[in-house]
């Protein structure tokens, strides 16, 4: 391949303002269907502009890796444990995701151009699968987290280095991935494994979930099963209730096995099948997202301040705050200028609640509160809210509601984080919906942030009634 010029042999001129402004929308996020034409044309017609690119996304690349920025576009660091800042306008975290894609597309030079080729917008595709919950999740592409937290569904393979990923596809199943892992959802009814581990369940009767790997298919007849596939080797199935049928082929003739709870097997690439006690051992001592139910408040107090809304906003009146561009305070809890206010109706514990607006916001508006805790490593983490969306301001497209924990240590540096999305554009308005999750605290954890955030979506309507929250920490 020809190297690329040190330098772009461009004055300034209008083309050049022309490529910096299509460039800066780009790594934005905000290049329209003719934008993003326009800009891989120039891109693909000189090299010197495909260099500055290249440079462009290094510094941008840099940037996420050295300064970890990508979390900065929810929440600035904390002044203290009863201060809360979280922050609207632009995201570094962006920026940096693409930056990744860009550098490799234009180290291949002729892929340069393929990049930036018009294509319909992900958020007008109805996705296969949608994430619900995640545990400190990191992705080999940075690009897939930010399309998964705006509720669209990356095409092709997707690689979780490590954490937990629960998925919901179209068809009412579920499944659990764990990292590493390398997956694929390919229908609304239909994942495929590559390598790593799942726990895949239909809790409706008449849904169904097939999950394809190198030794054959396997169909949820209704029930909950574990899978693990190791590349080039074998693929191991466990039923924990109800029933599949393994559906197995390789250079044998095809094979269809029913398979009951509390039976496993092992087979092989060629189809040769053999029981598998150790994994159905294992299988049963994989917890996935741990239970909620049983424990909540019961197993511990809640250590929200104000739990049900009920102060007096700390800046003067809740709508002389929003009109003004204030940040939300109500004691202890913090909340995004102009988005949040205290409401009297509805509510779902006492006698007020905070109103969540969209507000045309690019990213996720929210309100929360940090929890000094001690050292907590190991202990379970468990967190609800009650949130609903009104029929006169329903929720829309991919508007959605996100419950959230990020795990700090004294000097509130980030360690892992939790979340579930459990209201969204489509859910029955005017009733109160509650979200819930539970997650180990990584060694280190002095701190929890508990939020919830609105994905706006960029839509000037939508907005969400918060109420009833909680956090409790179970465990020795």
């Amino acid at each position: 391949m020809k190297a690329l010029p040190s330098q772009p042999p461009l004055g300034r001129d209008a083309a050049r303002d022309r490529y910096e402004w299509l460039a800066d929308r780009h790594f934005d996020g905000l290049l329209d269907h003719a934008e993003s034409a326009e800009l891989g044309q120039i891109v693909s017609s000189n090299e010197g502009i495909a260099a500055d690119l290249a440079r462009r996304a290094v510094f941008y690349y840099q940037m996420r890796s050295v300064l970890r920025l990508e979390r900065d576009y929810e929440s600035r660091p904390d002044d203290g444990p009863g201060e809360y800042r979280p922050t609207d306008g632009a995201s570094p975290g962006t920026w940096a995701g693409r930056a990744a894609g860009i550098l490799v597309v234009v180290a291949l030079g002729a892929a340069a151009a393929g990049w930036f080729l018009p294509r319909k917008p992900v958020e007008h595709e109805r996705p296969f699968a949608e994430m619900t919950a995640v545990v400190g999740c990191v992705w080999s592409d940075p690009n897939v987290e930010i399309a998964l937290r705006h509720g669209s569904l990356p095409p092709g393979p997707l690689e979780l280095v490590c954490g937990r990923i629960e998925m919901r596809f179209a068809s009412g199943g579920t499944a659990i991935i764990e990292g590493p892992a390398t997956f694929e959802p390919i229908a609304a009814d239909g994942l495929r494994m590559f390598d790593g581990s799942a726990r895949c369940r239909c809790p409706e009767p008449g849904t169904e979930l097939r999950v394809e790997t190198p030794s054959g298919t396997i169909v949820d007849l209704g029930t909950e099963f574990a899978v693990n596939v190791e590349p080039g080797s074998r693929t191991r199935v466990a039923v924990i209730e109800g029933k599949v049928r393994f559906d197995t082929g390789g250079s044998k003739e095809p094979v269809s096995k029913l398979m009951e709870a509390g039976e496993a097997v092992s087979v092989d690439l060629s189809g040769a099948a053999t029981a598998d006690d150790g994994f159905l051992h294992a299988a049963g001592e994989t917890a996935g997202f741990e239970s909620f139910e049983g424990r909540g408040l019961a197993a511990g107090q809640n250590l929200l301040a104000d739990n049900s809304f009920e102060g007096m906003p700390s800046n003067g009146a809740e709508a002389d705050s929003a009109r003004e561009g204030r940040q939300f305070r109500l004691g202890s809890w913090g909340g995004s200028a102009s988005h949040v206010e205290q409401v009297s109706s509805p509510s779902a514990d006492g006698r007020h609640a905070v109103r969540i607006a969209s507000l045309g916001n690019r990213y996720w508006p929210l309100v929360g509160q940090t929890v000094a805790t001690g050292d907590i490593c190991g202990r379970t983490v468990l967190a609800s809210v009650k949130a609903l969306h009104t029929a006169s301001d329903p929720l829309s497209s991919t508007q959605r509601v996100i419950l959230k924990l990020i795990f700090t240590d004294a000097s509130g540096r980030h360690l892992g984080q939790a979340e579930r999305h459990f209201l969204r554009a489509g859910s029955a308005v005017d009733q109160f919906v509650e979200g819930r999750i539970a997650a180990e605290a990584p060694p280190g954890t002095m701190a929890v942030k508990w939020e919830v955030l609105l994905n706006a979506s960029r839509l000037p309507t939508g907005g969400i009634v918060v109420d009833a929250a909680s956090l409790a920490i179970v465990g020795d």
